[in-house]
């Protein structure tokens, strides 16, 4: 009997293993970011984490050239020097306005939350078409976006 206790006990740590969803490493973040470079601007990306969103982590690009990896529950940021941005995703499916164009002064703070939309299973519907996630961005207002990010992992992105 305690053999099959055993056994049972240990099924059920690995099907609840295959649940969990992998944290990304660094330190939560808690407080306020370092200060910003003098002179520059600063945009935080951050992505709520949501154990039931997909795990692609999508590239975010500042004018086209990479600058970070989203990541589920993951935040980062780049200090940036004054001027027009395009924030986009890559791969991502297309959706309206889910890009950003921005222009930056010396000071300012951007925070964008970058969210998952709900796709169909192509498994379920054999007719619809598979497709990469859809990630869209929204730019928050600097206090509601450094409490949206607290608490969230703080990485290199």
């Amino acid at each position: 009997m305690p053999r099959t206790l055993r056994t049972v006990f240990a099924s059920i740590l690995l099907l609840l293993s295959g649940c969990v969803s992998p944290v990304p490493p660094g330190e939560a973040l808690t407080g306020p970011l370092p200060p910003q470079q003098a002179g520059s601007a600063r945009f935080v990306f951050y992505r709520p984490l949501n154990y039931y969103d997909t795990m692609a982590m999508p590239t975010v690009t500042l004018n086209e050239a990479t600058t970070g990896i989203s990541q589920n529950g993951a935040a980062f940021y780049r200090d940036v020097a004054p001027g027009l941005y395009n924030i986009a995703l890559t791969p991502t499916d297309p959706y309206p306005h889910q890009f950003k164009t921005v222009t930056v002064r010396p000071g300012d703070v951007y925070y964008v939350r970058i969210d998952t939309l709900s796709k169909v299973p192509c498994n379920l519907f054999p007719t619809a078409r598979c497709s990469e996630d859809t990630f869209i961005m929204t730019l928050i207002d600097p206090p509601v976006g450094m409490q949206e990010s607290q608490g969230l992992h703080l990485i290199s992105g």
